[in-house]
């Protein structure tokens, strides 16, 4: 699996960082890979990981110029490790935000997407221009892109 890991680069945030990484420790194991983002997250690897050659990643001062571009290249790199079956899932840990006070450590999967069917099947058949298997490999970096920038 691939974790992609965002804490913040400066400390004095109470427990932004920590919580994310406790909660990290809980879920990745030796073989998973990282991309970290933000210093809080780069200098706690050691912590999450022995091997480091597992972290594929690690992006540092980013702050308020983290860009789409950014968020890009990480969704990009990602689904090609994906293809190549070198991953089988990618998450996101990251803080969601509550209210002022609060923000919650959460673990998100991206990839592969979890449908739920609860509904009825109805059977109708979908035409693709160009083929299915075009318009996702076309649509999904987008949409990883837009999950790791949001």
């Amino acid at each position: 699996e691939l974790y992609i890991i965002i804490t913040s680069d400066l400390g004095l945030c109470g427990s932004y960082n920590s919580n994310i990484i406790n909660l990290a420790r809980t879920r990745v194991k030796e073989n998973d890979k990282l991309i970290l983002i933000g210093n809080k997250g780069i200098s706690q690897a050691n912590k999450l990981i022995k091997n480091k050659d597992n972290i594929l990643k690690s992006f540092a001062e980013v702050g308020n110029k983290f860009s789409y571009e950014l968020a890009s290249l990480i969704a990009s790199e990602s689904f090609d490790l994906y293809k190549q079956s070198i991953i089988s899932k990618i998450n996101i840990i990251y803080t969601k935000f509550v209210n002022n006070v609060v923000q919650e450590a959460e673990i998100k999967t991206l990839f592969p997407l979890e449908i739920k069917t609860n509904h009825k099947s109805v059977h109708t058949e979908i035409e693709f221009e160009p083929s299915a298997e075009e318009v996702l490999k076309n649509a999904i970096p987008l949409y990883l892109s837009s999950l790791i920038y949001a």
